[in-house]
């Protein structure tokens, strides 16, 4: 929660095991192709008819921002009574390290798989 404002991520749709395992990186080039198919993205049809007004300077400074730091105390916020889930959540952090370190890429796919 900032401020007013609270975002809220479903996790479990942020990073199904299905984009984690053998799809194209989000920052590569055909990355979020699949994002196409309406079956997969409720919220496509609506984006890609407003792409041309979408901002995404906040997004790439959230994103710019979180640190490694930051990962981490996010890594040892989860309870070891997760147990077997802690792989998982180790792999999610990494997918979303790599994100980080490449989101004017992601951007650039989002901006690209939307128009």
């Amino acid at each position: 929660m900032t401020g007013d404002r609270i975002r809220l991520i479903d996790h479990e749709l942020a990073f199904p095991r299905t984009l984690i395992g053998d799809r194209e990186s989000p920052w590569q080039l055909g990355g979020l192709q699949w994002l196409k198919d309406p079956r997969r993205h409720i919220f496509y049809d609506s984006l890609s008819k407003h792409a041309s007004i979408l901002e995404f300077r906040s997004i790439r400074r959230a994103w710019t921002a979180l640190s490694d730091s930051r990962l981490g105390e996010i890594r040892a916020a989860i309870p070891q009574e997760w147990g077997e889930a802690l792989p998982a959540v180790d792999q999610a952090l990494g997918q979303v390290r790599k994100a980080r370190d490449n989101m004017n890429g992601v951007i650039s796919e989002v901006k690209r798989v939307l128009t």
